[in-house]
């Protein structure tokens, strides 16, 4: 960042000091260029003046000798003309329109006649500004910026005025310029090294801080955080999302961590009875009723794991986005009664009446399978929680773009302290009741039903039963 910041600077001051230089360079010149026009217009009036005063005296002597560009008295107009307007820097000459010199101003330091460009009477001034240059010795020469201006008179020119001036003093000028400018770059350049080392070691200081606090965190210390900058800025905005994603990463690895302590307590169990009823069988000989007693109560806990495994697979591919739903309409009304149908039985072993309210059949878009897994499962513990006699009712409704499923029971309810964690994976409220399940039901209702872009949430009080109520769209996005 340093290295880029001085490069483009420096670029800028480059091309800053070139644009100054070419902007004094051509003000000076073009200065130059009206100071010598003025100066061939000022010769031009005072011998215009003069003529025109020598010819008035001329009328009134009632002379007849006619005011001309050979005549004596033109002669001394222009000298007049020249010594009037001569000055150290300014070299005035008078030309016939053949070229010849008439005369030129005493301050030239040379003896030859000034190279001249060849004019007409179509010149344009910017045809007529010239710079020549003068050798006055093998390896000394004089630059000279040349205006000649040629006067006319009835069509035809009259004489020519050549105004000159050296570019010494141009030169000179635009030499300590460039002296100046010469002096000043790598001034600039080392002033802009200092401040964009200084200005890229502030501007990344906060990110230095950041990178030490970084490094200080792992595993075992996710809740240490990196401290704000206090300006809002770019820096304390990557601070704050970086402390969002270690607040995630926290809850993740505790998720994981509880995960790995629930699944292991919920294999000990399971582990334990199948090798104590090994050890059993093995300690001395048994009979065949006896080892398919064995077998089978191993059979059994083999299945509990096996289910486990299985409902953690499913979370996993969910939570993942791995599992695919197999999409399609989905008749609700039709699912829901079957679905009381399967559970008559059970609920008629606890006197617990199954009653469905729906006006008319719903269609959503949706994976048949899954659906029916989280209603089954809710209603299964309803069942479950609900003393005989009860009852379960469910209610399907159904607006513009979504559908409402309400589940609700009369069973023993749910404490408000439980309510936040009843999603939570192997979380169960009253592990007494719960020996038939490993706490994952209500985890797998939540992820299907938040996979087909829906919510779930319950609403229950202690002895006043529970009521669960989910949304789902009526198109899938997948479906739009």
């Amino acid at each position: 960042m340093t290295l880029w910041y001085i490069a483009i600077l420096g670029c800028v001051v480059a091309v800053a000091g070139i644009c100054m230089y070419t902007y004094f360079n051509r003000n000076l010149t073009r200065d130059l260029n009206i100071l010598l026009e003025q100066k061939a217009e000022d010769v031009e009036q005072v011998i215009d003046s003069y003529e025109e005063e020598n010819l008035l005296e001329r009328l009134q002597k009632k002379e007849k000798t006619v005011f001309n560009i050979n005549g004596r008295d033109f002669l001394n107009a222009v000298r007049y003309a020249v010594e009037d307007n001569q000055d150290e820097e300014m070299f005035l000459q008078v030309f016939h329109p053949d070229g010849k010199e008439i005369l030129r101003s005493a301050n030239m330091p040379f003896g030859v006649n000034l190279i001249k460009k060849s004019v007409d009477l179509h010149s344009q001034k910017e045809d007529i500004l010239t710079t020549n240059k003068i050798a006055l010795s093998p390896h000394k020469y004089l630059y000279l910026r040349s205006y000649t201006m040629p006067i006319i008179g009835d069509g035809e020119i009259l004489y020519i005025i050549q105004v000159s001036c050296s570019l010494e003093s141009l030169h000179l000028k635009l030499a300590k310029l460039r002296t100046v400018l010469i002096l000043v770059f790598p001034l600039a350049i080392i002033l802009i090294i200092i401040l964009s080392l200084f200005l890229t070691k502030m501007a990344l200081s906060p990110v230095d801080n950041m990178t030490k606090a970084i490094r200080q965190i792992t595993s075992s210390n996710l809740k240490q955080r990196v401290d704000l900058e206090g300006a809002d800025d770019e820096i304390s905005r990557l601070a704050e999302t970086f402390n969002d994603m270690l607040s995630h990463l926290d809850s993740a690895f505790a998720v994981q961590q509880r995960l790995i302590q629930d699944v292991a307590h919920e294999l000990r169990t399971p582990l334990t009875v199948l090798r104590g009823t090994q050890e059993v069988a093995l300690n001395k000989k048994r009979s065949v009723l006896e080892y398919e007693e064995v077998l089978n109560v191993n059979l059994e806990e083999i299945n509990r794991m096996s289910q486990l495994v299985e409902n953690l697979l499913v979370l996993a591919r969910l939570e993942n986005k791995e599992a695919v739903l197999k999409m399609h309409p989905v008749n609700l009304g039709q699912m829901i009664r079957q679905i009381l149908s399967n559970m008559k039985i059970l609920a008629d072993q606890k006197q617990i009446s199954l009653r469905f309210i729906c006006d008319e059949d719903v269609i959503v878009d949706g994976d048949e399978q899954q659906i029916n897994r989280v209603i089954s499962n809710i209603v299964d513990n309803a069942i479950k929680y609900t003393p005989e006699p009860g009852q379960v009712s469910i209610s399907l409704f159904k607006n513009e773009d979504s559908v409402k499923i309400q589940i609700r029971d009369t069973g023993v309810g749910i404490d408000s302290k439980d309510l936040p964690k009843i999603f939570d994976r192997f979380y169960r409220v009253d592990q007494s009741r719960s020996s038939f399940g490993y706490g994952l039901g209500l985890s797998i209702a939540q992820s299907i039903v938040s996979a087909h872009k829906g919510t779930i949430h319950v609403q229950s009080s202690p002895q006043e039963g529970s009521t669960f109520e989910i949304v789902l769209p009526v198109k899938h996005d997948k479906f739009d």
